[in-house]
């Protein structure tokens, strides 16, 4: 009998251990935990295990007015006011799969003037923690793959060293755990890109397109930025304008990304002068 009661004890204490934890990282009562701490509505939740530890967390906006929203984090050991800033709809972020162990969240925010910031969070041990180099326009391609577009004033010149016009450029991250790394661009001669397969093809039809062509550089990642120029006469100022290149074994493709364009450059081009690497603002 004794044995009996003691089973049953162990049993219920079990059971009010899960029902504990389910209760408390469950969506409805984490989005309560926010509701008691602001009057704003809430606008969108983001829920996942995004700590790989079986108990999930939710990143949540919540909205005063319409140009005035406020993200939040919540979990069971947890709760935190994070950015309080205009959010903007991001394309194709949010929650945004590492792998089976770690899921970060990323949205874009507003920056001064034209520009923005991308706000990035990872979970570790159920509280959020801000990666402070995420720079603008943060999206994530796959798994450790993340691409970003900072701003830059570098597409045309003048001849007294004025430079304008506003450019984002694809530069592409991969994900350490805690933190991006870039990856750096190798600089390689015409006559290296010219022995892949389409390499000499591209180089001709940007030759053709009545650019020169500036330094190349080659990532580890495949991709190859090749950076073109030409003189405005008429206006005495030199157009800087750039190509991209996907490797893929020894072949060489191009990375389309205006299919209305009229040539390469209008195909493929961002605008402006890709670097080794791109300076990305710390925040916090």
């Amino acid at each position: 009998m004794k044995k009996g009661i003691l089973v049953m004890l162990i049993a219920a204490l079990i059971l009010g251990c899960y029902s504990t934890e389910v209760l408390a990282t469950s969506k409805k009562s984490l989005v309560k935990k926010v509701e008691n701490l602001t009057e704003d509505s809430i606008k969108n939740v983001f829920y996942a295990d995004y700590d790989g530890d079986g108990s999930k967390e939710a990143f949540i906006v919540t909205q005063e007015a319409e140009d005035k929203q406020t993200l939040w984090f919540a979990s069971s050991k947890q709760v935190k006011k994070l950015e309080t800033a205009v959010l903007v709809s991001n394309k194709k972020n949010g929650i945004c799969r590492i792998n089976s162990k770690q899921k970060l969240f990323v949205i874009e925010g507003s920056g001064n003037g034209s520009g923005s910031w991308s706000y990035c969070y990872y979970v570790k041990q159920g509280k959020a923690h801000m990666v402070k180099k995420a720079s603008e326009n943060l999206s994530h391609l796959s798994g450790k793959e993340f691409v970003i577009y900072p701003s830059e004033f570098d597409s045309n010149c003048d001849s007294n060293g004025n430079w304008t016009g506003h450019t984002w450029k694809a530069y592409y991250l991969y994900w350490t755990g805690t933190s991006f790394k870039q990856y750096i661009g190798k600089e390689i001669s015409e006559s290296k890109l010219g022995s892949y397969k389409n390499g000499s093809k591209y180089l001709k039809q940007i030759k053709k397109a009545d650019y020169k062509i500036g330094k190349i550089f080659y990532r580890k990642n495949g991709i190859i930025n090749i950076n073109v120029y030409k003189k405005n006469k008429r206006w005495n100022y030199t157009d800087y304008n750039n190509v991209t290149l996907s490797k893929k074994g020894k072949k060489v493709v191009l990375k389309i990304y205006d299919k209305k364009g009229k040539n390469i450059i209008e195909k493929s081009g961002f605008g402006g002068i890709y670097k080794s690497t791109c300076t990305i603002t710390k925040r916090g």
